[in-house]
């Protein structure tokens, strides 16, 4: 069932409305479908809802969190290629109005969001340390765990057996230079850099939108350990910003990074194999966890390439799939054209069941003081075997947005 037959009623008259300007909406090369559509507009004015005046069905508008004067909404019926929609701006007062439906609660030092009464994703801001025992040092917060299918399915693992410094979805750096010493944000093991949310004790706000998606915003700190004089220092400021969408078969969302060096000295992310936006799959798919070890993970990307074939490769997407407690399930992560580099380049470990995106591979790179590294993805976790035509129409949604006119 499509989103939009979970909206139960309406009851808006024309006369609350004040009619501000039009927008038209054009697939263009692509054929869309649940698509979220960004737009921006001039100024500072302040959009509620979005009216198709023909059919009198409304779709809910939403700030970016990302950029400024933009606002989203989520297409509300299928847009074929070459087809175009026409929507009227209005201003809505004494909305009555009952919507998707949506949750969220915290879980001790976790954000935790449904939607349609299923779980999609967990997010970490507090402290979590791994259960089995282990050292102090392997604790830490600002990871997305656990990820699900539509069908409860935990795609990710936390601390898994035998890399315990592998989280969930994270974003970290490996091979750098600070101050003339190399740090290391992702092997937490060697005490030479770590990365925490700072908001550990206040926790999360989420934003709650009417057109069904959530967003929110957390602020990560990169700290390079001196341990010859056990000094810390925070080197970048992190703003990771997730936002859900409101989908039927799938689960769809989108992390943005930006992080920014605040210190007064030059970062140098060196040339390296791995290190950047990563996913530690499933305990299922370890083969170091022979408690829990079902079967290996798979791979597939946007060039057709399998898990032996895909390492340092430069795909669109990637898809990792496999079978989890009898269930075969998986989960894509597409590449945004505008990322450094982008194509990235993919690591894709030959046995741990992890992978992550990477612009360092041939030539590393330095953040500057107050200099800034921006990268977003998006992700769809899915039940079943990957839909190779529908991954490859989610990342052409993804790349190319619809053409937006506002008149």
């Amino acid at each position: 069932m499509r989103f939009w037959s979970f909206i139960l009623s309406l009851f808006i008259g024309y006369s609350a409305f004040a009619q501000i300007q039009s927008l038209e909406v054009e697939a263009g090369e692509h054929n869309r479908a649940e698509t979220p559509i960004y737009f921006k507009v001039e100024g500072n004015k302040s959009y509620q809802a979005l009216l198709n005046l023909e059919t009198q069905d409304t779709v809910f508008l939403a700030p970016s969190s990302t950029n400024p004067n933009t606002y989203f909404f989520i297409l509300d019926q299928d847009l074929n290629k070459g087809i175009s929609k026409k929507y009227q701006l209005l201003s809505i007062e004494n909305q009555e109005i009952t919507t998707y439906k949506f949750q969220s609660w915290r879980y001790g030092k976790s954000l935790k969001l449904k939607q349609q009464d299923h779980l999609t994703v967990a997010y970490n801001f507090g402290l979590r340390y791994p259960i089995f025992e282990a050292p102090e040092y392997y604790k830490r917060s600002g990871f997305f765990h656990p990820v699900y299918t539509p069908d409860g399915v935990v795609l990710s693992d936390d601390f898994p057996i035998g890399h315990a410094h592998q989280n969930g979805i994270f974003n970290t750096w490996v091979n750098t230079t600070f101050q003339g010493k190399k740090v290391d944000f992702w092997n937490r093991q060697k005490q030479l850099g770590k990365v925490s949310s700072q908001n550990q004790t206040k926790g999360i706000t989420l934003f709650q939108h009417k057109n069904g998606s959530q967003s929110f915003h957390d602020t990560l700190l990169h700290i390079a350990i001196d341990t010859s004089i056990k000094k810390e220092q925070i080197v970048l400021k992190e703003v990771q910003h997730l936002t859900l969408y409101p989908t039927s078969d799938y689960h769809l969302f989108d992390i943005y990074s930006k992080q920014i060096n605040v210190s007064s000295d030059t970062l140098f992310i060196n040339k390296y194999h791995y290190g950047g936006m990563a996913f530690r799959g499933s305990k299922f798919w370890n083969e170091a966890d022979t408690l829990h070890f079902e079967a290996d993970m798979k791979i597939v990307t946007s060039e057709g390439k399998n898990r032996a074939a895909s390492n340092h490769t430069r795909p669109n997407w990637i898809c990792a799939y496999g079978t989890i407690e009898g269930k075969e399930v998986g989960i894509a992560v597409f590449n945004h054209p505008s990322n450094f580099r982008s194509p990235q380049f993919v690591r894709v470990h030959p046995k741990m069941p992890y992978f992550c995106f990477t612009p360092t591979v041939e030539e590393g790179f330095p953040i500057a003081p107050q200099g800034s590294y921006e990268a977003q993805f998006r992700l769809v976790t899915f039940d079943g075997a990957p839909d190779l035509k529908l991954l490859e129409r989610l990342w052409l949604d993804y790349a190319f947005s619809a053409k937006i006119k506002i008149f």
